[in-house]
């Protein structure tokens, strides 16, 4: 995600002149990658843990829990 920032804007991304950067261009951005990594990352951990978990619980898609 990090990369992809660089090419939209590299000032945000300098090492020392980016410190206190109020720009609303860059929240939006970092908020996107956020919540981008969440989807890709929690979101099917969580699908397959549940999964995983309902197999070995025998538990079926029509059980109440």
């Amino acid at each position: 995600m990090w990369f992809s920032g660089g090419t939209i804007n590299p000032d945000w991304f300098a090492l020392f002149e980016s410190r206190g950067l109020d720009d609303v261009a860059l929240k939006t951005f970092m908020r996107a990658t956020a919540l981008a990594s969440e989807l890709l990352t929690y979101v099917p951990a969580v699908v397959i843990f549940v999964r995983v978990f309902g197999r070995q619980a025998d538990l079926s898609k029509y059980d109440k829990v």
